[in-house]
Parts: structure tokens; C-alpha cells; sequence
């Protein structure tokens, strides 16, 4: 191939030129493909011939290039990976402990609207207001009690807790 030393010259040098390689990959020591110029020569292309982003040439008076990967399909973007969210020891078991209190929350509740509406049911007023069917007034009253008792006892988490640990981290 000869060298091209104008601008002209260069234009012309890969006008109509075929580059096929392969699919973008995260292998950064690994490329294969080849250049087919006009004349129908074919160049191999390999990991040599292959500039990284952010690399940079020196020791050269000239060089041809063609950008073959951008933007998410580079080689350093297809090699990086996400950052792990950091979390400290008092983060992880403070939010174990919230777990934990949410469980026994949900089966304090559970408790106190099957019994609420249990009593109800047996020794208390009827709720006639409501306009329940009589045989599925106990069924429909303990997913109400429950969520009666959840609102009621919301407090029993502490979630000011975890504004707490939020506010001391930025001071």
C-alpha cells in the first residue's frame, strides 16, 4: 500500500473501503478484523493496530484512523462494570432490625384484627352501618382490622431512625 501524504491523498486512499471486524467486546487485549481497500487488498487488523479511548500515540509523524466502537460499545466501557453501592455495618443491621420490627408489626396486626373482628362478631355491635353481608362480615372485617391496627401502630418503626443515620453521615 502506498503511503498517502496529502490530504487528498488520503481521502482518496479509504474511499470505498470495507472494514468488517468483530462484534463490540469487553476483551481488551483481543481484536480481529480486516480492512478491504479499493484494489480489493485485504489488511488483517489485530489487537496492535488497535487504539484504546484515552490512549495516546506518541513517537509518530503520521497515522491513519478510523473510529470503529463509540460511545457504549467501546472495549472500556463494555470492561467496566457498575460500583457497588457501599453500605456501613450500622446501615446493613439498622435495616434488619426495620425488617424484623415490620414482621412483628405485621403479626401484632394480624393478630389484632382477627381478634377485633372475632369479638366483634361474637359480643360486639354488628356494624349494620357498613352494609356487609352477615356470613362474610367476619372475613371482610379482619383484613380491615388489620389494616386498621397497621396505621395505628406505624409509629412502632422507627424510620426516624434512618433519618438520623442519613443526617450525621453529612456532618
Amino acid at each position: 500500500m502506498k503511503l498517502a501524504k496529502s490530504e487528498e491523498e488520503i481521502r482518496t486512499a479509504f474511499n470505498g473501503c470495507l472494514i468488517e471486524c468483530e462484534q463490540p467486546n469487553e476483551y481488551l487485549y483481543k481484536f480481529n478484523g480486516n480492512i478491504t481497500l479499493k484494489g480489493d487488498e485485504v489488511i488483517p487488523l489485530d489487537a496492535e493496530m488497535f487504539l484504546l479511548r484515552g490512549s495516546s500515540l506518541r513517537n509518530t509523524a503520521w497515522v491513519y484512523g478510523v473510529a470503529v466502537y463509540t460511545g457504549p460499545d467501546t472495549k472500556i466501557m463494555k470492561n467496566s462494570t457498575r460500583a457497588k453501592a457501599k453500605k456501613s455495618t450500622i446501615e446493613k443491621s439498622t435495616n434488619n432490625y426495620i425488617i424484623v420490627t415490620i414482621v412483628i408489626q405485621s403479626c401484632l396486626c394480624l393478630f389484632a384484627g382477627s381478634y377485633g373482628a372475632i369479638w366483634n362478631n361474637y359480643f360486639g355491635v354488628k356494624l349494620d352501618y357498613l352494609e356487609l353481608p352477615k356470613e362474610a362480615q367476619l372475613w371482610v372485617s379482619i383484613p380491615v382490622g388489620f389494616g386498621t391496627w397497621f396505621l395505628a401502630l406505624m409509629n412502632f418503626v422507627a424510620i426516624s431512625m434512618m433519618v438520623t443515620l442519613e443526617m450525621v453521615k453529612f456532618f
